[in-house]
């Protein structure tokens, strides 16, 4: 059964500054399809301006895909950069995906601002094609976002990565992306081989499996110049002794970063908490990358650390909202959004006014509300790189 609702549509800053309103017949959704994700009401502390607390809807996941638009998304639902209706009870990827580019189209650079001087205009001619590159970028990846994110891991800090197209998605949306995976400098070993000699995750699991391989040659090189030695040929012995020397140190390195990926098979890392800890804001809410999975993180006023509780399975549960990170043995405390500890589930049911009052919207224009889109301005807002220009 289907139902007429109206939709406001904003339409891009270089075409004109007034919405539009047409009719959108909304299809009630089929929990667990594919695309479509159960909303939850949640209470939070209100990290903008006053640490009140106010409620906001989140999307939950019952399954590993999504997780990079899921994480993204709620990072910016908990921030108020986007808002979801209180009355809906899903959300589908069409939907967050057209949310997304009303969010870009309302920030996206002015072209007709006025500068000063041409300093200002290069700056600013400069600042608007870094944007259309990445506004490009975005666009070829939100489709992919329901199937994963490939990123790779630079092990000094905790907001390394190697470059992709696919990282200028949190980018573009100021949204911090980070991971607790790394290595301490007084495991001077450790460091040397995986920070300075290869840098990043893939380069440190290629140093391992070539580890075993020169293990392999190391041995067979000395085999053959023991029997070098035997037969009296001293200058053969000698060259493969140089060769045995270089494959053990392969080894010796490729042992090194075996060690460590299997000594971190978490992703993560005291030091990384600790670096985590120390280069979060305070009160600030980013995405952590761990355990190939993308969560919503939140660093409070003490340094303290929690990921968001986006498990479908708690959908019911509005006061889990969430989980303590604090060390690398799984011995996680659930907390409300109180930032109290979670008692356990709750036989009744908790609707929105029962979690207090929320903090009243500042006022916002038509231009700014997000209301659910058609399919057809989906597909318009994907092709938007074509049409529009900074």
């Amino acid at each position: 059964m289907s139902t007429i609702v109206e939709s406001t549509i904003a339409t891009p800053p270089a075409e004109s500054a007034v919405t539009e309103t047409v009719p959108v017949t909304e299809s009630v959704p089929v929990e667990g399809t594919n695309g479509t994700y159960r909303l939850k009401f949640v209470e939070v502390v209100d990290t903008r301006e006053t640490l009140g607390t106010r409620t906001v809807k989140i999307a939950t996941q019952n399954e590993n895909g999504p997780c990079p638009l899921l994480a993204l998304c709620n990072t910016l639902l908990l921030r108020g950069d986007i808002h979801i209706s209180h009355d809906k009870a899903f959300v589908t990827y069409e939907e967050l995906v057209t949310v997304l580019g009303d969010l870009l189209l309302r920030t996206a650079p002015d072209p007709q601002s006025p500068t000063a001087d041409d300093s200002s205009r290069n700056l600013k001619i400069e600042r608007n094609l870094r944007w259309n590159a990445s506004f490009q970028d975005v666009v070829g990846v939100l489709p992919t976002l329901t199937q994963g994110l490939d990123v790779n891991v630079k092990h000094d800090h905790p907001s390394s990565f190697e470059f992709t197209p696919a990282l200028s998605t949190f980018d573009i949306f100021s949204v911090q992306l980070h991971h607790g995976w790394c290595v301490d400098p007084q495991d001077e070993e450790t460091h040397r081989v995986v920070v300075e000699k290869c840098g990043s995750y893939n380069l440190v699991a290629e140093m391992a499996i070539a580890g075993d391989v020169a293990g392999q040659e190391a041995a067979k090189f000395g085999s053959e110049r023991a029997e070098a030695l035997d037969k009296g040929d001293v200058e053969k012995a000698q060259e493969l002794e140089k060769k045995m020397e270089v494959a053990h140190a392969a080894a010796h390195d490729g042992m090194v970063a075996k060690a460590f990926l299997e000594s971190t098979a978490s992703q993560l890392t005291y030091h990384g908490l600790h670096q985590l800890s120390e280069v979060l804001p305070e009160n600030s809410i980013s995405v952590l990358f761990r355990n190939n999975h993308f969560s919503t993180l939140y660093r409070d006023h003490s340094g303290n650390l929690y990921t968001l509780v986006t498990d479908e399975g708690f959908h019911s549960e509005p006061d889990c909202v969430w989980e303590t990170l604090g060390n690398l043995d799984g011995d996680s405390q659930f907390l409300t959004g109180r930032m109290e500890r979670w008692t356990g589930p709750s036989d009744i049911p908790i609707i929105p006014e029962e979690l207090g009052p929320e903090i009243p919207p500042e006022p916002v224009t038509e231009e700014e509300k997000i209301v659910m889109f058609d399919r057809e301005w989906v597909q318009t807002l994907l092709s938007l790189s074509k049409t529009v220009s900074i």
